[in-house]
Formats: structure tokens, sequence, C-alpha cells
């Protein structure tokens, strides 16, 4: 075994693994107590000694993985990303270049690149996460090198928002749910005019759509309808803000879909004593037949526009309760709604009846189109459940490749609040070709191709029928 297997062999050790993410975190740790001027006082040469041999062992950890994969390691954004953040911190940190002792903290970002899962979330936008757990962490992560670099930067103009780590964090908390950001941004910007560029780059929002939408058309107008998720969002992963939480318990009528689809619901109906009602009562549900959530009832009932019209018949039955004055108003609207439902539905099965029949085969990233799969009549394969299950092991997007290689399946697709980097190894495995983007969890903003839940039904249908029938090619 030569020199370069060894060190590749070294590198590549789980153990070795761990030892670097140790080492990031106890980094971590001591830079965000060099913001405490009393623990600087006591331990000021452990804490700056801990700093140097991190930094040392970083350098030693990049070098080894630079000589291991040669010029493939600057193949790799990771890599990159590894090399930039350590490198910086070898600046000397004095004179013109001190304020990149603040940067320093920067350093504990390299979780994302040491932790998959992490880096899973960030490939994908927060949208094709493994779990919550890894959200949480990605999310406190951010906070908290951002009240880091606050501290260091804002604790002598505002001491009351940044002046030791625990206000910064608490601050940077409140930033986050929106909650008086302007106020805290507005007192600091007197002193630090900057400081705007921090603030507007640590402020993000995310959100769910569709019933939103069906309840809209239901309601007409007379109804007030809110959204907690926003057009583009994963609704299955989503952690409601406490900015959330206050809108629920402001709410006349709560509504959502049921089936297991918000595992994050219950914290809305407990702080709530609005009506709720579940809009997929009555739907019979089909099972989950893999990943993580397989024998649990698939929640995506929506994408059928048969079961839409339950939905609909749901919707209508709360906005009466709730408005009884308008109940009218609602079942008309209702009826015309689920006319639009039916007449789509028969354009569905008609338009996917076409595919020939050794074509009829449904490929997608996730479960979601059991339902609309059963209507027209199609065979269904998938890579996992739902988007909040991990990641699909090496063994089950071997066997969708090969099934769609046999099968001579002419097209795959995934959906637009996940990556579809696994679904085009497949791609690359079968031969088939991608087929394109499908919407299920959320909708396009207005000037999207799915604005609206009859938008995206029609959208989704044609996508999947030129694709199956080679029309895309054309």
């Amino acid at each position: 075994m030569s020199a370069r297997e060894r060190v590749r062999e070294l590198v590549d050790a789980p153990g070795f693994q761990r030892a670097v993410v140790a080492v990031i975190v106890i980094n971590a740790i001591a830079l965000g107590c060099e913001t405490s001027p009393r623990l600087v006082a006591l331990h000021g040469d452990l804490l700056h000694a801990l700093d140097r041999v991190a930094l040392a062992v970083f350098v030693v950890e990049i070098a080894l993985r630079w000589y291991a994969r040669g010029t493939r390691f600057l193949r790799d954004p990771w890599n990159l990303f590894d090399t930039a953040i350590v490198g910086v911190a070898l600046v000397p940190a004095t004179g013109a270049f001190g304020v990149l002792r603040t940067l320093r903290i920067f350093r504990a970002l390299r979780l994302i690149s040491a932790i998959p899962s992490m880096r899973r979330v960030v490939s994908a936008l927060l949208s094709a996460v493994p779990g919550m757990s890894s959200i949480a962490a990605l999310l406190g992560l951010i906070v908290y090198v951002g009240a880091v670099v606050a501290t260091k930067l804002f604790s002598g103009v505002a001491p009351e928002y940044f002046g030791d780590l625990g206000n910064s964090l608490f601050t940077l908390f409140q930033v986050m749910t929106g909650e008086a950001w302007s106020d805290v941004a507005r007192e600091v910007m007197d002193k630090v005019p900057f400081a705007w560029v921090f603030f507007v780059a640590y402020i993000a929002v995310t959100t769910f759509t569709v019933l939103a939408d069906m309840t809209r058309a239901v309601a007409g107008g007379v109804v007030e309808v809110d959204s907690i998720t926003k057009p583009g969002a994963e609704v299955h992963g989503y952690e409601p803000t406490p900015s959330d939480l206050l809108r629920a318990a402001k709410s006349d009528l709560v509504l959502d879909n049921g089936l297991g689809l918000e595992s994050w619901f219950a914290q809305f109906v407990q702080r709530s004593e609005a009506p709720h009602a579940t809009l997929s009562a009555g739907v019979a549900p089909i099972p989950i037949r893999a990943g993580d959530t397989s024998g649990h009832p698939n929640p995506h009932a929506w994408m059928s526009p048969v079961a839409g019209q339950t939905y609909v018949d749901n919707i209508e039955k709360a906005l009466a309760e709730l408005a009884p004055e308008h109940k009218d108003d609602f079942r008309k609207n209702a009826e015309d709604y689920k006319k639009r439902l039916q007449g789509i539905h028969g354009q569905l099965t008609d338009r996917l009846h076409q595919i020939p029949e050794e074509q009829r085969t449904l490929v997608t990233c996730e479960g979601a189109f059991s339902y609309l799969a059963q209507d027209a009549g199609l065979k269904e394969k998938y890579l996992w459940g739902v988007n909040s299950d991990a990641e699909p092991s090496a063994q089950r997007v071997s066997a969708i490749s090969d099934d769609v290689k046999a099968s001579r399946t002419p097209a795959v697709f995934c959906e637009s609040t996940v990556s579809d980097k696994t679904m085009q190894q497949v791609v690359r495995s079968s031969g088939a070709d991608y087929g394109g983007t499908l919407y299920v969890d959320s909708l396009s903003e207005s000037g999207g191709p799915v604005p609206t839940y009859v938008d995206l039904l029609k959208y989704d249908t044609e996508t999947i029928a030129k694709a199956l029938t080679g029309d895309a090619a054309q």
C-alpha cells in the first residue's frame, strides 16, 4: 500500500472524522467563551491555547485530505469551503486585519461539511432534510455563529442587546422570529451604519399553501385565509416559529390536512381555542409502501381531484359553522369548485390513459402520487415515502434503477421542494430521461407555473403525460 493510500484510509476512517467533529465543537465553545470578559480574565491563556491547537489540527487535517485526494480535492465544493474557512484564520489578526479575529467563529460552520445530514440540508436549500433534528441543529448553529459575531461587533454600541453571548442569542432568536427586529436594527444602525448588512443577511422565512388556496376558493373573499407555510416550502419538516403560534392563537378557524402530513401541527391546536377541522376526513387512505414511514397512511390525498372534492366539502362545512350567515355563498362556491375538479379528473384520466400500457409506471422521489396514480391507473414507484424520511439506501436506489431499466420506463421525476440529486443517479444508471419537476407540497409564487391548486393538477398531469409518451422530446 502506497503512502497516499495509507493517508486516504486514515482520513476516511470514522474515528478520524469523529475526532475532527469533536475539535470543531470544542473550538466553537472556546470561541464563544472568549466573548465573556470574566472568562477571558480567568482562563484567557487556556482559551487562546485551545484556539491555536484547534487551528493546527485543522491545518494538518486539510493538508492530509489534500494529499490523499490529490487534484480531486479541489473538485469538491465542501473541501474548498473548509479550506477557505481555515485559511481566513491563518491571516494575522492585527492592524487592518483585526476584524478577522471575529471571523474565527466561522470555523464552527465546518460542522456543516463534517456532518452528512447538515450537508444534505444545505445542498437542498433546507428542502431535502432527513429529519427534524438536522434542521434544528443547523438553525442552532447559525444562531450561535451570528450571536458570537454580533457580540464582537455591537457589544459596545448596544450592550442591552449584544452585551454578552446570552443577550446576543436571545436578541437574534427574536430577530429570527420577526419580533421587534426593526427596532433592534435601527438602534444599532444609528451608531454603526453598516450594521444593516448583518441584519438583512440574517433574516429568512419558510411555509405550505395548497389548503389555503382551496379554502380561498370556497370562502370567496368572505373569510381572510392565511397559510402558515409559504410558496416553495417543504411542509413535512416545517418548524413553526413563536409568531406562527401567536397567529394560531388569534385565529377563528384552524384547518389542516391530517393523515400525518403536518407532524408539527399539534402545537397549533394546543395553542388555539378556535374550531379545528381536518380536511382529509372521509378520504380512504392509501398506505405508504417503502421508507421509514412504510405502513403509515400516505398524506398526499389532495393530489387526486376526486379526493380533493372531499376536502372542499370539509372546507364548506367548517366555513359554514364559522360564518353561518354566508353558508349559501360557501355552498355555491364549493359546488362550482367541485365541478372544476371533476372536470380536471376527466382531463387527467383521458390524458394519462393515452400512455401505452408498458410505459404506465410513475417513478418519483417522494411517494406523493399514490392517489393520482390510482385515479389514472398508473403503477407507482418511489425512492422514499415522504420527504421527512431518511435518505434512501444505496440498495433502494439500485433497486429502483433496475426496475426502471427492466420495465423500460421512459422517464422519471422529482418534486419541487426536494433535490433531484438522488433521482439523477437513477437517470444515469437506467438510461431513462429526467421527465421534469412536479409540484406536490407547495404552490409556486403568483407568477410561477402553479399559483393555484387547479394549476398544480393540470401542470403535473401534462408534465407526466408528455414525458411518458415522448411528447416532451418532440
